[in-house]
């Protein structure tokens, strides 16, 4: 406890220094309902981007190139046997429906140049201004394209595989062979996409056109997408959008209001900026910049990071009674899943590698299923301003490419384990400080999943 108030009150000193510097930090205090002067910060110009980091599930899957991860998948004195990988798809398309909001967006454009212009001073930079009076919607992107993946997408996943391969060479390298490798997506294009673009990154160009990996499509998925197959999470889900949930709570909040005020007067509305335009602005802002992470999105300018901090809380609020801790129902879903990981590394007559690609609500309940990412307190409308360094943040856990790897070690004595969430190990209280756990332990920490019916559990509250 000690600890973690000694980091807020660093975090609260770093933002206070400036007003540069809080408009660029992502605090926002409920209590302290600070605006800043939006001219102090200028989106295009900032090196650092940091909006970019906080888009919840639409962030782009960061590849930290300057550090060389294998040390991090080693143990002294043991050799990877077996690993299971299960992958989001990477960077996609809007929905066909948000795609026909997004190619209307150049009205709501001109509606904020005429609006600005009529105030005594512009409400961004002269930089951000320009970009965001020449913005222009890309009319080669149409509706039946909805959720395709996008090039951005196909980058990240040929950049994951490579990583994997140079991490754990005896277990991602040529040449392919039924006997060794297992990999399956589900029936979207998108999942193809990935799956293409992560084989090939594997065993070379065009390769993945020799296998077919396509879940079957006789029967219901229920291995990558059991979520879909519930009825009780469909209805969980349609809750999420009632007065009563804690996402329209936050919504209804003094803080989220608050924020709509700001960005209505600096834009000049003249209070009639509505919650559904913010979104808008949020989405196209987040959508674009993950399209294309080496170019300034004018849409993000529109927002300071803080506002962008309390969207992306909205977000994690959905996705946590969604698809995580907020609800018991979640944590059993991925029963099949989890009895396939455990099923796959214990037998040494199995693929050693497996390889899935799925969803980001896939990465997500299997998370939950693990206890991973798991929060002392639950996620609710009214400890916004306490949840600063949450764990279930999904601009980290489930981004664009998300992916969780289960490795199993042979090692002289007792074989070990490591998780590793997005590349990086996933650490739990009972295992090591480096995140080493024992085979064994692993066994007996999951073993409900192992022993029981998943067709009885999966979509039941039964614990």
């Amino acid at each position: 406890m000690r600890n973690f108030v000694i980091i807020f009150l660093i975090l609260a000193i770093e933002i206070l220094v400036t007003a540069q510097d809080f408009c660029r930090h992502p605090l926002y205090f409920e209590d302290e309902l600070k605006t800043c002067d939006q001219n102090d910060f200028c989106f295009s110009l900032d090196e650092d981007r940091i909006h970019t980091k906080y888009f919840s599930t639409k962030t782009a899957y960061r590849t930290e190139k300057s550090r060389d991860k294998r040390h991090d998948f080693e143990i002294e004195d043991c050799t990877p046997s077996n690993v299971w990988l299960l992958i989001r798809h990477g960077t996609r398309l809007t929905t066909a429906k948000g795609i026909k909001r997004f190619s209307q967006m150049e009205k709501f454009r001109d509606e904020i140049v005429k609006n600005a212009e009529k105030l005594p001073n512009l409400p961004l930079c002269q930089e951000d201004w320009k970009l965001l009076k020449s913005w222009k919607w890309n009319n080669s992107i149409t509706e039946n394209q909805g959720n395709n993946l996008v090039t951005q997408g196909f980058n990240e996943l040929r950049t994951i595989a490579h990583n994997f391969k140079q991490n754990i060479p005896n277990l991602f390298s040529p040449p392919y062979d039924i006997s060794t490798f297992h990999f399956r997506h589900t029936n979207t294009e998108r999942t193809h996409s990935s799956f293409g673009a992560f084989f090939d990154g594997i065993f070379g160009d065009n390769t993945h056109k020799m296998i077919n990996a396509r879940s079957p499509s006789n029967r219901p998925d229920l291995l990558l997408k059991a979520y879909a197959n519930c009825p009780l999470w469909i209805e969980q889900k349609k809750k999420l959008k009632q007065s009563d949930s804690e996402v329209k709570k936050f919504e209804n909040s003094m803080v989220f209001k608050k924020m709509i005020e700001d960005i209505d007067s600096r834009l000049g509305f003249d209070g009639t900026l509505q919650m559904r335009s913010v979104k808008d602005i949020y989405d196209m802002c987040r959508y674009e910049q993950a399209w294309q992470t080496d170019k300034a999105s004018s849409w993000c300018s529109l927002l300071t990071p803080s506002q962008v901090y309390l969207l992306e809380y909205l977000e994690d609020l959905n996705y946590f009674y969604k698809s995580s801790h907020g609800s018991k129902l979640n944590k059993n879903i991925k029963c099949f899943a989890m009895k396939d990981m455990l099923r796959r590394l214990s037998d040494d007559n199995k693929p050693k590698t497996t390889v899935y690609f799925s969803h980001s609500a896939a990465v997500q309940l299997f998370l939950t299923s693990l206890e991973a990412m798991k929060d002392d307190v639950n996620l609710t409308a009214e400890n916004f301003a306490k949840s600063t360094l949450r764990k279930w943040r999904t601009s980290r856990v489930s981004p664009f490419a998300a992916n969780v790897a289960v490795v199993r070690y042979k090692c002289p004595l007792n074989d070990k384990v490591k998780f590793f969430l997005n590349e990086n190990v996933l650490h739990f209280d009972w295992c090591t400080e480096n995140g080493v756990c024992d085979w064994n332990d692993v066994q007996e920490k999951y073993a409900f999943y192992a022993h029981t019916d998943c067709n009885k559990v999966f979509c039941s509250n039964q614990l």
